[in-house]
């Protein structure tokens, strides 16, 4: 399996998508979380290729394990409900 060696960083890449999503929601920078996510594919690819003599298959299997990983990480992202900053000091009732 030529996705065994990468298995750790497609589960790295999965969190950093999902947060991707959440940040992008928010409206913040992803400029950090984009270069994270270019090392890692870089990882990801490196690991496949090591396996994988045949770069045509090899290219393949990578970005299809990229995009695997990111509707799992987009199917998690659409389930989170995060409060607004402050929504919680709001909803404690001052005495």
């Amino acid at each position: 399996m030529a996705l065994a060696d990468a298995a750790p960083h497609l589960a790295q890449y999965e969190r950093q998508w999902a947060k991707r999503l959440r940040y992008a929601r928010a409206g913040v920078s992803l400029a950090p979380i984009d270069a994270a996510l270019v090392r890692l594919q870089g990882r990801i690819a490196s690991a496949v290729m090591n396996r994988l003599r045949d770069p045509e298959l090899a290219s393949q299997t990578w970005r299809e394990a990229i995009e695997r990983a990111q509707e799992r990480a987009r199917g998690v992202a659409s389930r989170l409900v995060l409060p607004r900053p402050g929504a919680m000091i709001e909803a404690v009732p001052r005495r």
